[in-house]
């Protein structure tokens, strides 16, 4: 308070028209006058100054409490219950730390997720690139007959075709995080969306000897972007190929007053209890996954449909297989 030097001034002129008034009146009515005057503006100068001690006080543990916010140190014991400006002020103060600390905590996160990603994307990118780079220095190195040359010549192409599919998945998703993805809005119906989901994973599912049931309501319609939703099916479509060996797949398309429901069902061999809530996360891999899969195909279907207003939920049982419900409301 000492160094306000605005209340100095004040405090001073205060003084100056106590005193003054004090001898007025010793001047003017009398030495008992005088006295009485001066008693009471050294009362009420008293009173000021208590007062003021106070409330710079309050004001003091304000400013500690935003130098302690500035050092990252988010202290919450700044709310009372009094009446005034400064406890508006107080108040204020408290709903900025809360969300300054809120802020920061999803910062924190925020900087774990995307050191854990970027640890993930290393570790996908590293296992091909060591592959190639074997396979190539035994290509230079080594003599070989012209067969096992193009043996190792389209491993390296399939490392290399597997690297390029997950740069461009990642990429794609980094573009709808970051919100430079525009989705179109337009009606749409569902079978020629599933049809072309499945077309270029129909010889896939013929090398494994499985079927393929389309049903449902031929004129059930969506309202999304094709090109996108086109992704997100065929990324679902693929994981159930990919943990079913015999059977096959149904999908199965259903319009009500509220939405249209997509569900894609399997007879594959499930998925764990424990995996379930984890499976639309990134890069999780559950123990019945593939030892190539790479954890982003699921992620990316989801961000897709939840991108849309839609929602996807799964059901599953190990050795029963599993069923994809997708919904897109009106």
């Amino acid at each position: 308070m000492a160094r306000n030097r605005e209340l100095i001034r004040f405090f001073a002129l205060l003084v100056l028209i106590t005193a003054a008034a004090s001898g007025a009146a010793a001047f003017f009515v009398s030495a008992a006058a005088g006295i009485a005057v001066g008693g009471l503006g050294f009362i009420l100068l008293l009173l000021f100054f208590l007062f003021s001690y106070y409330r710079y006080g309050k004001l003091r543990q304000l400013a500690d409490y935003l130098r302690d916010i500035r050092q990252g140190q988010y202290r919450l014991a700044v709310q009372n219950y009094e009446e005034g400006e400064l406890s508006i002020l107080r108040s204020e103060i408290y709903k900025v730390t809360v969300l300054l600390e809120e802020q920061a905590k999803t910062l924190e996160k925020e900087k774990q997720q995307l050191a854990d990603s970027m640890s993930d994307i290393s570790h996908q990118l590293k296992t091909p690139l060591t592959s190639m780079l074997m396979m190539t220095d035994l290509l230079c190195e080594q003599p070989m007959d012209a067969a096992t040359g193009k043996t190792f010549l389209l491993q390296i192409r399939e490392q290399l075709e597997r690297m390029q599919w997950l740069v461009s998945s990642l990429l794609k998703l980094a573009k709808l995080d970051a919100g430079a993805v525009t989705l179109k809005r337009e009606p749409l119906t569902v079978f020629p969306l599933i049809h072309k989901a499945v077309a270029p994973l129909l010889v896939m599912m013929e090398d494994k000897g499985l079927s393929l049931e389309i049903l449902g309501q031929d004129d059930a319609w969506i309202v999304a972007d094709d090109h996108w939703t086109i992704e997100a099916l065929t990324n679902i479509i693929k994981n159930c190929i990919e943990h079913t060996k015999v059977g096959g797949l149904k999908i199965r398309a259903v319009q009500t007053n509220l939405y249209t429901q997509i569900q894609i069902e399997d007879t594959g061999e499930g998925i764990a209890k424990a995996d379930l809530p984890h499976i639309f996360k990134r890069f999780y891999k559950g123990k019945n996954a593939d030892e190539n899969s790479v954890g982003i195909g699921l992620a990316m279907a989801y961000s897709i449909i939840r991108e849309q207003m839609g929602d996807i939920a799964v059901v599953s049982q190990e050795g029963r297989g599993t069923q994809f419900t997708i919904r897109f409301y009106r």
